[in-house]
């Protein structure tokens, strides 16, 4: 009996030093960051790692092996480029891009380029397999220009990209509230070396500049581009409804989902997309040499996994934004049939299709949909046919939900739905953003909530800390896409 009751106030002891123990760290913490661990705990920020399970592959068998199911979820996420199924477009593409000349250079780097370049990249940020980090190449930097100024130049005169900068270190994570017995429902987030990062920036940044100066940035891509925004894109979403409904027109949108988008993007139309910018020639042997023989590395416990990646740019890389916008560039120059219109923010696509009646906006929608099925097809890319819905504008009683348009992908109709999120906003066919506003404020009322529960705590020393989480947490929760 007293062994069990020494033993239980023991427990009972450990328990509380170990909650006196965290309330003076959280306090601490909260004294130079109000959205230090308190805050992250109260709005659930705090990322849990995930647990590899077992996947089904192509026969819907689930692996016994954590190899195996390390390989399945690499084969889904990074397919291969399988030069042997490709179409007479295809390999004329890829001959234009292996037999390019150009006589132009791009100037070497200089070493303020370098030094701008460098502070642009984000410190405390996970290295990659060489464990170099952002600070420490700063520091070199600072006392050795000279070395990555010769390094850098090194590569572009010669085109040449390292194949130790080429090789990614992976990371799984579990998308929320899926099925983790299907591959493609890890995201994959590639850790690369902050020099071959360094050098991507470097490289992105003379891209842009080219493509800017010779006028190659389509005017309908908003996504990763200078005074361009979520809101931007959004106040052109609701301009071309308005106009279609100005003009007494029926309207829907469709909302297309790219698989996998950044992760199969076809090398060779990045490629060739430079060709036709004329890229000077050093600059584009550097980045035919950045894509070849580019790898992941899975590390688990103290064993690790080599797997090639043949398609897609890398998830983190300074140019993957770019290069991706490169190829889906050439999607605004595809011919669609009158009274449909494509606007991009990224890899979120949205097609406006207007019509005098519904049946001609259902022909419209059909055209339109066979025409970006070819581009798509051009690129090695495919449509997701779960992602892909269509929300008829019922404002003005012109479209209903009872009769909706029939619109089909691949041979599916594609699914209606009455509101959509288009970029955080949600928007509904009566074009009343009740919906955006409801989701809102329960997002808010729970926040709120939260804090409140762990504000007295922490942050009633420290009166500052509630203006400054609100203005920078909660209001620009609730004014988020205002502006458009």
């Amino acid at each position: 009996m007293v062994y069990k009751r020494e033993q239980a106030r023991y427990k009972y002891l450990i328990k509380c030093k170990s909650r006196a123990s965290f309330h003076e760290l959280c306090l601490q913490l909260t004294k130079r960051n109000p959205f230090q661990l308190p805050y992250r705990l109260a709005a659930k920020k705090l990322r849990t790692p995930t647990l590899l399970q077992r996947v089904r592959d192509h026969n819907g068998v689930l692996t016994t092996t954590i190899h195996d199911t390390i390989r399945v979820i690499i084969q889904q996420l990074f397919p291969c480029d399988n030069i042997h199924t490709e179409t007479p477009e295809q390999r004329s593409i890829r001959a234009a891009v292996s037999t390019y000349a150009e006589s132009s250079l791009d100037p070497p780097f200089s070493a303020e380029e370098i030094r701008a370049a460098l502070h642009t990249l984000r410190l405390r940020k996970t290295p990659g397999m060489d464990n170099i980090s952002v600070e420490l190449l700063r520091s070199i930097n600072k006392h050795c220009p000279a070395t990555l100024l010769t390094l850098l130049n090194s590569c572009l005169h010669l085109g040449f990209f390292p194949k130790s900068w080429k090789n990614a270190k992976l990371i799984l994570i579990g998308k929320p509230d899926r099925d983790h017995t299907i591959a493609k429902n890890y995201r994959p987030i590639c850790l690369l070396s902050v020099i071959s990062k360094l050098l991507d920036k470097l490289i992105t940044q003379r891209l842009t500049h080219m493509f800017k100066i010779k006028g190659l940035l389509h005017d309908r891509q908003h996504g990763f581009r200078a005074g361009r925004s979520c809101e931007t894109a959004n106040h052109s979403l609701w301009l071309e409804v308005h106009n279609a409904l100005q003009a007494k027109n029926r309207v829907c949108l469709i909302s297309l989902d790219v698989e996998g988008a950044f992760d199969t993007v076809w090398r060779q139309s990045v490629l060739y997309q430079l060709t036709l910018a004329r890229c000077p020639s050093n600059l584009f042997s550097l980045i035919k040499d950045y894509f070849r023989d580019r790898s992941v590395t899975y590390c688990f416990n103290d064993e690790t996994w080599t797997f090639p990646a043949e398609r897609g740019v890398p998830q983190g890389s300074c140019s993957g934004p770019f290069f991706w916008n490169v190829v889906l560039d050439t999607i605004f120059a595809v011919q669609l049939p009158a009274g449909c219109t494509l606007q991009a923010f990224a890899d979120d696509i949205v097609l406006i299709v207007q019509g005098p009646t519904k049946v001609d906006l259902e022909q419209r929608g059909v055209l339109a949909i066979r025409s970006l099925l070819q581009w798509a097809t051009q690129h090695k890319l495919t449509f997701s046919l779960t992602k892909s819905v269509l929300m008829p504008i019922t404002y003005g009683g012109r479209l209903s939900l009872l009769d909706p348009p029939c619109v089909s992908l691949q041979g599916q109709l594609l699914p209606v739905q009455k509101s959509i999120r288009y970029l955080g906003v949600w928007w509904d066919g009566g074009l009343t953003f009740t919906d955006h506003f409801n989701r809102v404020r329960r997002g808010v009322d729970l926040l709120s909530y939260r804090l409140s529960v762990v504000a007295d705590r922490f942050f009633s020393k420290h009166h500052l800390l509630f203006l400054h989480i609100y203005r920078a947490a909660i209001e620009p929760f609730l004014l988020y896409g205002y502006g458009a």
